[in-house]
């Protein structure tokens, strides 16, 4: 009778402690998940995975699934590439876990290899300079070494450059950083060029200074000559030379008509 009595304290006490075990426990000796011993990656996982230690729960187990293979036990075949977005004829990797990458060709970029890669096919940025093209907008930067600036990194930043007094002829230097050179300078009048450093020379024939017709050419010194029509003569064929007949000049004198009179042109050597 005693010992009777005794086995059923013992059982008693020993579904009492089974009782109060945290369900995790009893889930993993129930058989939710593998024991560790009972862990094995081609069984467990189907052979498309990796059994491995979960460390969020004691004594569980996960399946870490290779690439296109998904599920609790890595057994359902998930080929995403069948209806990827890959584009520009991209290549598609399949990945775990419903995913999927594609792996651009030269040239592209982007998610889905969407944008043109500006970078790789018309880099438009200084020598010195970083290109980048967004994977995001195929937005094309450039990113701009030391001691340079603008869009494409192609302008020099020079400071101070107008203290060395770049410009000739008292033209006044001004900084501007919208050309490679970082300043310009402001020519006074009858000076041009980039440094102020060319004459300017007023065509002397401006108005056509040459009377009766008479044609008007620069001598190369900032003066003019006038090519006289027949009957004409002067600087500015502003003479008209008299018939031959009422000419009283000789030895090969030119006859003139000045001021309503007649006058001679005498060869060297007369008078």
């Amino acid at each position: 009778m005693l010992q009777s009595q005794r086995t059923t304290a013992t059982t008693l006490a020993l579904l009492a402690a089974f009782l109060l075990l945290p369900f995790s426990v009893l889930s993993a000796r129930i058989g939710a998940t593998p024991r560790p011993e009972e862990c094995d990656s081609q069984l467990y996982c189907s052979g498309h995975g990796l059994c491995l230690k979960d460390l969020t729960i004691n004594d569980q187990w996960r399946c870490e699934c290779n690439n296109g293979w998904t599920g609790p036990n890595c057994s359902v075949n998930s080929d995403e590439c069948a209806d990827s977005a890959c584009k520009n004829n991209a290549t598609c990797e399949d990945l775990a876990n419903r995913r999927y990458k594609c792996i651009c060709p030269v040239g592209f970029i982007g998610r889905f290899c969407e944008f043109v890669d500006r970078c790789h096919l018309e880099n438009p940025c200084h020598p010195s300079a970083t290109c980048t093209t967004s994977i995001v907008d195929g937005r094309l930067t450039c990113f701009c070494a030391a001691g340079f600036t603008g869009q494409t990194c192609s302008i020099r930043i020079r400071k101070n450059i107008c203290e060395k007094r770049p410009c000739y002829k008292n033209g006044t230097c001004r900084l501007d950083n919208s050309n490679e050179d970082g300043f310009v300078c402001d020519c006074v009048p009858g000076y041009r060029g980039k440094l102020c450093d060319e004459a300017v020379i007023e065509n002397p024939c401006d108005g056509n200074p040459c009377a009766n017709s008479g044609t008007c050419q620069p001598d190369g010194f900032g003066k003019f000559v006038c090519s006289c029509p027949p009957g004409y003569w002067g600087t500015r064929c502003e003479l008209k030379a008299e018939p031959a007949a009422l000419c009283p000049c000789r030895n090969g004198g030119h006859c003139l008509t000045v001021d309503g009179g007649t006058a001679c042109s005498c060869p060297l050597g007369f008078n």
